[in-house]
Formats: structure tokens, C-alpha cells, sequence
């Protein structure tokens, strides 16, 4: 009922139990701040945030590889060669803003000593990033974990290279021979700019697949320089279907809904429609 809404200011904390809170995930460091004021102010209450398709795949990859709470943090700044792997940092990807301007100023050539940045792009749809592609490779989503596989293999890998190389051997066999022979002369170019040059996975792609560009930026000098791992804060939220259980325990009589449209883009299985009618 909107008229409880009025009164949610006032609601004591204890009062709050039953309150959860679903949104959609954001960057702002204002919304964290006031997320962080919320939990404190109301600690039985539920902060739960969700999106259809995830983009923090990258984050949890960095995590499992240092054991901390990291998120990757790219610079085109440095970065003379660049492959781009299922992503759009010139587009719709987060962060897009800063990178084209760091992009731009890699292409811009003012005397004949200046030298322009060069970008591969590996991809399933013509994206704004593929527009600006020196090299383009179209290859389905499905095999882009494959591909970073086979780049990898491209490369020395030091002491992991014993137990690594039968896996990604493995990861890639489904790769044709045109594909393979494109990932190899990419990488022999990203190869001899070590420490200025990236992988860069795209936000959508499987934790293991950014592991695997985590691991070549690695081999290649990069990390610290083109792409660097920053602490930041625990996510404290729960996840859609840490809500969707809740509801079902009984546990929650009053959900806000704050951006998002859940009963359209939820996982199927939740029926979250009908978790709605619960409360």
C-alpha cells in the first residue's frame, strides 16, 4: 500500500525486517555511500541488486586469481597494441567515455616520429569498437573463452605453462585453422610491446575467460601499466535469488523495487511474478 511508503521514513529499525530493497547494480560512489548509510541505519533490512546480464564477471575473476577483493581498471593511455575481446569500451561498455578519449589520443599523429595505436577486435555483431578496428575477427560469443585459450598458447607461460597448456589446448581444439592463424599473428604483434599492450575481455564474458586475459596481460608485462587491480569494498548485496528465497520463507512483506524490471528479465525459473503476489 503507498500509504505504508509514506511511513517508511519512521519505520524503526527493528521494524524493518521484513523490508527488502531490490536494484539495479551501479558504480556511483554516491549510491554506494548512501547504500552503506542504509545497511547501517536499517541492518535487518535487505539490500539485493540484480542485472539480466552480468557485468561484473571481471571483478570475480580478479578475486578468485588474488584471493582479494579486486576489480580490473583499464588504460588505453600506453596501450600501442590492444586486443579486444567480445567488448565495446568504444561503446556501451562501462568506462567508455575515458576510453575513447584515451583511444583517440593513441590515434592522434602530429609529426612523422608519432606512431598510432593498433586495435584487434574480436567479435560476434558489428560493434562501435569493431568500427574502429584495424583487425576484425567475427566469431560466435560461444567460442571467445576458445579463442582466449588459443591466444594464451601464443605466448610463454613460465611455470603454469606445464599445467595450463593441456587445458587450453583443450579449450581451443574446437577453434578452425583461419582462427587460429589470426589469434597467432595478433599475438606475435601484442608480443613485442610488452608492457604496452592489453587484452581486454569483454565485462559479459565468463570469470573464467577473464581469468585467462588476466593471465596473458600478466605474461605480457602489462599489469600495473595498460591494466591494473585495485582494492575496493565487499559487495554486501544479496543476489535475485537470495530475494526470490526469502519471499518464499515468508520473510519479506515489503519489497521496493528502485529501477530494473524484474518480472520481465529474472531468471525464468523464479517466477518472480509470483513471488510479487506473496507479499
Amino acid at each position: 500500500d503507498h500509504r505504508d511508503l509514506h511511513s517508511f521514513p519512521t519505520r524503526r529499525s527493528s521494524d524493518l525486517k521484513g523490508v527488502a530493497l531490490l536494484t539495479e547494480k551501479s558504480s556511483s560512489p554516491t549510491r554506494l555511500r548512501l547504500k552503506k548509510a542504509f545497511l547501517k541505519a536499517y541492518p535487518q533490512a535487505t539490500w539485493a541488486e540484480y542485472e539480466p546480464v552480468a557485468t561484473d564477471n571481471g571483478k570475480a575473476a580478479a578475486s578468485i586469481v588474488a584471493g582479494a577483493n579486486l576489480e580490473p581498471k583499464y588504460d588505453l593511455s600506453n596501450a600501442e597494441r590492444i586486443l579486444c575481446v567480445a567488448g565495446d569500451f568504444l561503446g556501451d561498455n562501462p568506462g567508455a567515455m575515458g576510453f575513447g578519449k584515451q583511444f583517440a589520443d593513441g590515434r592522434r599523429v602530429r609529426s612523422s616520429k608519432d606512431k598510432m595505436n593498433r586495435l584487434y577486435v574480436a567479435e560476434s555483431g558489428f560493434s562501435t569498437t569493431g568500427a574502429m578496428a584495424d583487425h576484425r575477427k567475427r566469431l560466435a560469443t560461444s567460442q571467445m573463452t576458445a579463442f582466449l585459450a588459443a591466444a594464451a598458447l601464443e605466448i610463454e607461460l613460465g611455470v603454469e605453462g606445464d599445467a595450463l597448456r593441456p587445458i587450453f589446448q583443450k579449450l581451443a581444439s574446437g577453434l578452425d585453422a583461419d582462427t587460429k592463424e589470426w589469434i597467432s599473428k595478433s599475438m606475435a604483434d601484442l608480443a613485442h610491446f610488452k608492457g604496452g599492450s592489453l587484452v581486454y575481455a569483454g565485462p559479459q564474458l565468463s570469470k573464467e575467460a577473464h581469468g585467462i586475459a588476466f593471465l596473458i596481460n600478466e605474461k605480457l608485462g602489462n599489469l600495473g601499466k595498460t591494466v591494473s587491480l585495485v582494492e575496493v569494498d565487499a559487495d554486501e548485496s544479496a543476489s535475485i535469488e537470495d530475494l526470490a528465497a526469502a519471499i518464499d520463507s515468508g520473510s519479506v512483506d515489503t519489497l521496493l523495487i528502485s529501477g530494473g524490471n524484474p518480472v520481465y528479465n529474472a531468471p525464468v525459473e523464479l517466477d518472480f511474478a509470483s513471488k510479487l503476489s506473496q507479499i
